[in-house]
Formats: C-alpha cells, sequence, structure tokens
C-alpha cells in the first residue's frame, strides 16, 4: 500500500536537495563548533567561581541552568582542555564523542591517537568515527601507535562495537 504521506509530498528538485544538505552541513558545523565555545564558558564560570552570585555550588548552578548533573559539565571541560591541549595542527576533533574518547591521555598520547583515528579514516575515505578515536586510544594505551592497516582497524572496530553491545546487553 502507497504511503499517503509520499503521495501528498511534492517532487523535490536536485537543487531543493542541495540547499537543504547546505542548510544541515551548516547547522552541524555551527553544533561542532558550539559545544567547544560553550565548554570553554563554562570552564571559566567553574575557574572564576562566577557561579556563586546565583547558586551556592557549581553542581547546584549546573542543576538549575542547564538540567544537567555535575559528570556532565565536568566532563565537557575535560573535553575542551583536550582539544586545547592537542598537539596536533590539523584537523582537531570537533565531535565530543570524540574528544571525550581522548579524555586522560597526555597531550602526546592524545594527538598521536587522534592522527591515528584520522589517518585511518582518511585512508578510507569516510569520516572519523568514535570507534576510530576508541580504537587508536587503546593501541596507545597498549604502546603498538603505530600506523596499521585499514583491515586490522576494521577488526578493532568490530570488536570494539561487540563489547559495547555486550555491555548494554548486560545491564
Amino acid at each position: 500500500m502507497p504511503n499517503p504521506i509520499v503521495a501528498l509530498t511534492p517532487a523535490l528538485t536536485e537543487r531543493d536537495i542541495r540547499e537543504l544538505e547546505t542548510v544541515v552541513e551548516s547547522s552541524v558545523d555551527s553544533a561542532r563548533i558550539a559545544w567547544v565555545a560553550a565548554a570553554g564558558a563554562l570552564r571559566e564560570i567553574r575557574e572564576r567561581r562566577l557561579y556563586v552570585y546565583l547558586c551556592g555550588t557549581f553542581e547546584e548552578y549546573v542543576e538549575r541552568r542547564f538540567s544537567r548533573t555535575r559528570q556532565w559539565a565536568y566532563q565537557l571541560i575535560e573535553s575542551v582542555t583536550t582539544v586545547q591541549q592537542l598537539t596536533t595542527a590539523n584537523d582537531p576533533p570537533t565531535v565530543a564523542r570524540h574528544v571525550r574518547a581522548l579524555n586522560g591521555l597526555t597531550p602526546t598520547a592524545a594527538s598521536e591517537a587522534w592522527d591515528s583515528a584520522a589517518d585511518g579514516a582518511r585512508a578510507e575515505n569516510r569520516p572519523v568515527t568514535t570507534i576510530d578515536v576508541e580504537a587508536a586510544v587503546q593501541r596507545v594505551r597498549s604502546g603498538s601507535a603505530a600506523r596499521v592497516t585499514s583491515e586490522s582497524v576494521r577488526q578493532e572496530q568490530w570488536l570494539a562495537a561487540c563489547v559495547r553491545q555486550a555491555s548494554r546487553l548486560s545491564v
């Protein structure tokens, strides 16, 4: 049976589709930049204790102002600190989940892991995924961060996805 909504929707031209894609890409790019700016401002509010004018504690401020937890705020702040410490000059990560995977590494190790993840994705002509970054972080932590073949990267990605899926099922 045909979908009545599709039947009522006028056909989009290629130009319409390109314009919509441009809007989406611009919005996504703006959002990626915005989280870094927001995290930096939140860090400054915490460090300069600017929250005391509104709340007694930083935790209370985050809860009241953003309806978020203290853990969320600290993860965001740690992520922006990681981005700023990366020694990678070109294309630093702009996705918060990618950066969270790098948190806790030294600046040099984080740069090495990011470069490894970005190089692997670039070799396959695709965007970097969180799985790429997590696999690269594991290689750096195990001391085997040397560039690897795309096949071994895919195997590590598959294994990381299986582990994540298994952890979701065990909850």
